[in-house]
């Protein structure tokens, strides 16, 4: 889930619509969206070689509940849709509190050199239970825990941010977000760790990583409305690598940057 300008994602809010989240317009009992999104990124948290993603994206919303595939969309409304299979606990003007379940692809250790001989990184599904408060109009403040479901060491993690919107002329709307991120120590074990094995078979020296604080992070994304149901993003963002991520053999470069960009189109069918 675990990037100074892009989304928080897996952890910065992806905007894509500039409809006010304070209108009394009654909700879509439907309503979805499809898009394409394409990303320039480390391999991994701490590499220092790139590569270029193109995904996919999208999200159903029936009532409460949503299934939204790679990629954060935005609901007509301005409301975040978590990843995965989720419901809606609580709604109002000011608070949202969600539970969902999410795919976790974890690694392989085919995505860069330097993780040759570590083995993968198990896939598994984590439910997260994630809020977030609005402080006013612009201002919100966010934070998400995820376990692994089904007890493949994934650990847990904990995600804690703060954002603000702005609605400039022109259908254009500009988020920023900053926010960290902590893990126990089965989770950094698993994604920053070299156990003695690992050292045998990759070359690297071993290493113990310990629960703390795992990345900072921050991002901006600047999106258009193009048409009711078009609109397109695109996004940058700048992390660093805190704690015993920091002193891993596989943190090449603390510090990362990424691009993404998108297109939507987006429907709904009224109540």
């Amino acid at each position: 889930m675990p990037s100074v300008v892009v989304v928080l994602l897996s952890a910065g809010p992806s905007a894509w619509a500039l409809d006010d989240p304070e209108s009394e317009a009654p909700r879509a009992r439907l309503e979805g969206a499809i898009g394409l999104v394409t990303r320039y990124a480390p391999s991994y948290p701490g590499a220092d070689d790139f590569s270029w993603h193109v995904t996919p994206a999208g999200f159903v919303r029936w009532g409460r509940f949503t299934i939204t595939g790679a990629g954060g969309f935005t609901t007509v409304r301005n409301e975040e849709v978590e990843r995965g299979v989720g419901a809606e606990l609580v709604r109002n003007d000011r608070v949202q509190v969600r539970l969902g379940l999410r795919v976790d692809s974890g690694r392989s250790q085919s995505a860069s050199p330097t993780l040759q001989g570590l083995g993968d990184v198990r896939s598994t599904v984590r439910l997260r239970l994630a809020g977030r408060y609005r402080l006013d109009e612009h201002w919100s403040v966010s934070a998400g825990l995820s376990g692994d479901a089904l007890g493949r060491g994934q650990g847990t993690t904990l995600d804690l941010s703060v954002g603000r919107d702005w609605r400039l002329p022109h259908g254009v709307g500009l988020s920023v977000s900053t926010g960290v991120q902590a893990a126990d120590a089965r989770f950094m074990a698993q994604w920053h760790g070299v156990t003695p094995a690992q050292s045998v078979s990759s070359g690297l020296p071993a290493y113990e990583a310990g629960a703390g604080l795992r990345q900072w992070n921050a991002g901006a994304q600047l999106r258009r409305e193009l048409t009711p149901q078009w609109s397109g993003f695109v996004g940058a963002g700048a992390g660093r690598l805190l704690g015993s991520a920091v002193n891993s053999p596989l943190s090449l470069q603390a510090t990362s940057w990424n691009l993404q960009a998108g297109l939507v189109w987006r429907f709904q069918r009224a109540p």
